[in-house]
């Protein structure tokens, strides 16, 4: 078999062309965040599904309308890894075409696939559009999600990639705001006159972390997938497996299958492993979403 490459291309930024593992280390994003592009699949040794070769062809031509267009036509004729593949070209299309919400929104249902190559190339997008939302340091956990993946797929070159510039997102992060200097005595015996009461201002949402088991546009898929996993959550005592109905930024409505809550990345990772099952991911989420 002939195995394609995506020569020279990237999701959006500047281009690169590197050997890695018989295919091509993609360089994209603001910080040149490396994506590992496995071809969407012909570097796995299978061939794309449906016309997803030809969907290929179209975007290494810069044609990524057409690219897109018959890349969301297999996600939509395929299912699991077929379809998972397919949503990460058409994310990486919309992306060339200055759709940054639904190139964001392809990315994050493909981020959830059971083929961690496939997870790793997804939160790889996802990072490049954090980057350009001017959120470092979201697209840096993005990245490590993506070294964790691709280290579940045995490509530790990848994943040491995803970690280096998960680590250059953190830097480029602006420095946080110094704090002032306590008062002195005396102005702090210094009587002010009293100050009118604010208005009350709604309670920020808190960001949390939770292991994601997928994300899908029926109740009763999400049901069975929650019954699925249920044994495994339970023997893990890894926290409650629930649905949560969520919407995306496009307006679309789905059912998020999640187990437990943490504050931390760490902690929800730590979780996970004790669970014992390939198919699932971390991922944040604002309290009340």
């Amino acid at each position: 078999m002939v195995r394609r490459s995506l020569t020279g291309i990237s999701a959006r930024g500047r281009h690169y062309d590197t050997p890695v593992h018989g295919c091509h280390l993609i360089v994209i994003g603001r910080l040149s965040v490396t994506l590992a592009l496995l071809l969407v699949a012909a570097c796995a040794g299978a061939p794309p599904a449906g016309n997803l070769s030809t969907a290929i062809s179209r975007y290494e031509e810069g044609n990524y309308a057409r690219a897109y267009g018959e890349s969301i036509a297999v996600a939509k004729t395929t299912t699991g890894i077929d379809a998972d593949r397919a949503r990460v070209l058409a994310a990486m299309s919309a992306w060339r075409l200055g759709r940054e919400t639904e190139a964001w929104d392809l990315a994050q249902r493909a981020a959830v696939s059971p083929d961690p190559s496939t997870r790793g190339q997804a939160l790889v997008v996802v990072a490049d559009v954090e980057l350009a939302r001017g959120r470092p340091e979201t697209a840096a956990q993005s990245l490590d999600g993506a070294a964790t993946a691709f280290e579940a797929a045995r490509a530790p070159q990848d994943a040491a990639s995803a970690r280096r510039f998960a680590q250059r997102a953190r830097l480029s992060a602006p420095p946080p705001t110094p704090v002032a200097p306590p008062p002195t005595r005396a102005a702090a015996e210094t009587p002010k006159p009293a100050a009118a009461q604010p208005t009350p201002t709604p309670r920020a949402p808190v960001r949390q972390f939770t292991i994601r088991a997928g994300s899908y546009t029926t109740l009763a898929a999400a049901q069975k997938r929650l019954k699925a996993i249920a044994g495994d959550v339970a023997r893990a005592n890894a926290g409650d497996a629930r649905v949560a109905e969520v919407t995306t930024v496009s307006g679309e409505r789905l059912y998020a299958v999640r187990i437990g809550a943490w504050p931390t990345r760490a902690e929800a990772e730590k979780s996970m492993r004790t669970i014992a099952r390939k198919d699932l991911m971390v991922g944040a989420f604002d309290d009340g979403k």
